[in-house]
């Protein structure tokens, strides 16, 4: 479903038609997203949805550059590590953390493991001594994804974004047709909790509706005398 047939569902169930500008598109979109991205939270703090194609979205190719390891912690060495050329659109969180279902090789042949950056100062204190094939991780920090191997150049991601993904930055040179229209951009949100989500924004949507009615209706009154 997109964005838009969902628009024009909440229409329906409050009887507002497509002139009716008293509650814009765009706002009913706004509602509509805000409200499924807080039923996807809850079913995601119970581990559901996790291995879903509909709620997540994936960039194909994110172009990384070197970076000292010492730009996002206090760790003090010559290691570097690679960084996202650009910050990603806002990625959900829900108890456990951020809503990544994979970081992979461009290729898809491998996937990274997530860590947070102080255990990856733990990890690297550990074996720094030690003879090992280091294993390669990722973590997000400031917007910015991270991965442990500097000499990894391209990524891809799938993750739940709180905001529309502009794929312009992430073509890694090849050129990708985008709808110009949020409207036009796919509604993330299971069938299943689709209902729920319309009747919650209805509801909400319906008491401002009135209560904006009723003080219009109540300043005509007062101009009027």
């Amino acid at each position: 479903m997109i964005l838009r047939q969902a628009v024009s569902q909440i229409r329906t169930l409050m009887k507002l038609t497509s002139s009716d500008n008293t509650i814009t598109n765009r706002a009913l979109a706004d509602e509509l997203r805000s409200t499924a991205m807080q039923l996807i939270k809850r079913e995601t703090d119970k581990r559901r949805l996790l291995a879903s194609s509909t709620i997540f979205t994936e960039i194909p190719c994110i172009e990384l550059e070197k970076v000292p390891l010492a730009e996002c912690c206090n760790y003090r060495s010559d290691c570097e590590i690679s960084r996202s050329k650009y910050k990603l659109p806002k990625i959900a969180e829900n108890i456990y953390g951020v809503l990544t279902q994979g970081v992979y090789s461009i290729d898809k042949k491998q996937e990274f493991n997530f860590i947070d950056v102080d255990r990856y100062i733990n990890y690297l204190n550990i074996y720094k001594n030690k003879k090992y094939k280091k294993e390669t991780f990722y973590w997000i920090t400031n917007g910015y994804l991270y991965i442990t191997n500097p000499n990894i150049e391209t990524v891809r991601i799938s993750a739940y974004f709180e905001e529309d993904v502009d794929f312009s930055l992430y073509t890694c040179g090849e050129c990708k047709e985008c709808p110009d229209n949020p409207l036009d951009l796919e509604f993330k949100c299971p069938g299943y909790l689709v209902p729920n989500v319309l009747s919650v924004v209805r509801d909400t949507l319906l008491k401002t509706y009135k209560r904006s009615v009723q003080d219009n209706t109540e300043n005509d009154k007062d101009e009027a005398l």
